[in-house]
């Protein structure tokens, strides 16, 4: 079973690589093998643009059985503290839509866009049997934001709890989404939280308990993957 392993930035990468295949350097662009999975590992770049096409051309030119993309994120809500894993079960895009006098619509609610594969009910949504993994690991299924801007003001937050029921946000993970949904590839999305989603304030930050995690995290979900041989 062929799997993409994708995530924005090589520290990310890295600190999954490193729990996996600790005696090992990060190799990217290359398959690995672990047990009954053949794991690809790709830095596709911060933010939804480049996210989303580096994505869509390794699915055009590799044939994969799945998509995992992962990550840190931050978190909206506090029963999901800094380095809790979580599994998107669905995602959106939080700067898709209209400025109405002031009031942020989303594509689909202005009618700007009419519902359209792979979307559903506005949203993108996870792969029934990676989200049934997920659940074997018992992680927590969370409703997901992709930002183009990362959240930092009061008036940001506002505006977003206001539109959105979002529980974490990232820069990629719609993004990924709507590349392996489009491509008609299973994807699944795993994340640790590195920071609350607040007025900007990076000491309160914890970027190296969320990267320890996110390999802690991903080791378990992919040996559970492995002993469910989840596809054929």
């Amino acid at each position: 079973m062929k799997i993409l392993i994708c995530a924005a930035t090589n520290f990310e990468l890295n600190a999954i690589f490193k729990q996996l295949f600790p005696c090992e350097l990060l190799q990217k662009n290359a398959f690995l093998s672990l047990a009954n999975l053949q794991l690809y590992f790709a830095e596709t770049g911060i933010g939804p643009m480049v996210s989303a096409a580096d994505t869509a051309s390794l699915l055009a030119t590799i044939n994969f059985d799945a998509v995992l993309d992962v990550g840190i994120c931050g978190s909206f809500r506090k029963e999901y503290p800094i380095g809790t894993a979580v599994f998107v079960n669905t995602d959106e895009f939080a700067d898709f839509g209209i400025d109405n006098h002031g009031v942020f619509e989303t594509a689909f609610q202005s009618g700007v866009m009419r519902e359209r594969a792979p979307f559903s009910n506005g949203k993108l949504w996870a792969d029934k049997i990676l989200v049934n993994v997920a659940e074997k690991c018992h992680f927590p299924l969370v409703l997901g934001l992709t930002v183009g801007v990362a959240t930092g003001s009061h008036a940001r937050i506002k505006i977003l709890n206001h539109t959105f029921n979002a529980e974490i946000e990232s820069m990629e993970g719609a993004s990924v989404y709507y590349a392996a949904l489009t491509a008609g590839v299973p994807c699944g999305q795993l994340r640790t939280v590195s920071n609350m989603v607040t007025p900007r304030n990076k000491s309160t930050w914890d970027i190296p308990t969320a990267l320890k995690a996110l390999g802690k995290s991903v080791q378990t979900y992919l040996n559970e993957m492995n002993s469910k041989c989840a596809f054929p």
